[in-house]
């Protein structure tokens, strides 16, 4: 089986855009802005591929716009690197993915709008149901569903997988949809709740990433974990957003946390 390589991966397009509105939801804790950007569109590749260039000028002779201009930075790898790359889950990952209690979902829209959101459970919420196909339960959130609506247009799909203590991750790229089956909600039932939905990811990629990351962040070490204000950064701005208190805004939060999971 052919390994992926840099010229045979389908590419990924930018076009230019604006910010989209901020959405905003009817409780206090069913709201944030989505994020915003400005994408000056800066060179045609060969290809047909546009480069985006978020908030430079077009005449920023030290912006990378070619492959080869990459490559004068960052050599090509080794050939052999393109082997760890496999299109279907082996046993190394399917038993990662058995250990990870958290993961994070990447999505796209038509127009290349992206949406990154963090799912957790228990070690193990996400299924493998073969060796090509996972399935993820969605559990109570701030119904937002940028995600979802992202996959209903484009089903493209984007995972990593982490394990606390474990230094690297697991990357899964594929398609997805969104299914209501009401037997396999009930497959998964988390606090005596089955999933609001399930998401189905057909595999197309599938890789572990190297632990360099995460050991040059000291994630893992207990004595390097913060402890400043920004523990509290996200009470503070729905406060202020809203207008109430920082104490009530905790408690609301503390609330749904109890009462919402």
């Amino acid at each position: 089986m052919p390994t992926p390589s840099e010229s045979n991966r389908q590419p990924y397009g930018v076009h230019m855009l604006t910010a989209s509105p901020i959405k905003t939801a009817s409780t206090f804790l069913k709201s944030m802005s989505h994020g915003s950007m400005e994408v000056a569109v800066a060179h045609d590749e060969p290809n047909g591929v546009f480069v985006a260039q978020p908030g430079v000028s077009m005449q920023d002779a030290n912006v990378v716009t070619s492959v080869e201009q990459l490559r004068a930075v960052i050599p090509a790898p080794n050939p052999a690197v393109h082997r760890k790359v496999s299109h279907i889950l082996d046993e190394g990952a399917r038993q990662f993915i058995s250990e990870s209690p958290l993961i994070f979902v990447s999505t796209s829209d038509r127009q290349f709008n992206i949406d990154v959101s963090p799912k957790g459970d228990l070690p193990g919420f996400v299924r493998v149901e073969n060796s090509s196909t996972l399935l993820i339960p969605e559990r109570p959130g701030n119904r937002l569903t940028y995600g979802f609506q992202n996959l209903i247009e484009t089903g493209s799909i984007g995972l990593i997988f982490l394990i606390p203590g474990v230094r690297e991750t697991l990357r899964v790229n594929g398609t997805a949809v969104i299914t209501r089956d009401p037997a396999l909600l009930q497959e998964f039932v988390s606090n005596g709740k089955a999933a609001l939905l399930c998401t189905r990811v057909t595999v197309k990629e599938c890789f572990f990433h190297c632990g360099k990351a995460l050991i040059r962040s000291k994630l893992w070490l207990p004595e390097a974990w913060h402890d400043g204000p920004s523990k509290d950064a996200a009470v503070k701005s729905l406060a202020g957003r809203f207008g109430i208190p920082e104490a009530v805004m905790r408690d609301k939060a503390e609330e749904d946390y109890r009462c919402n999971l």
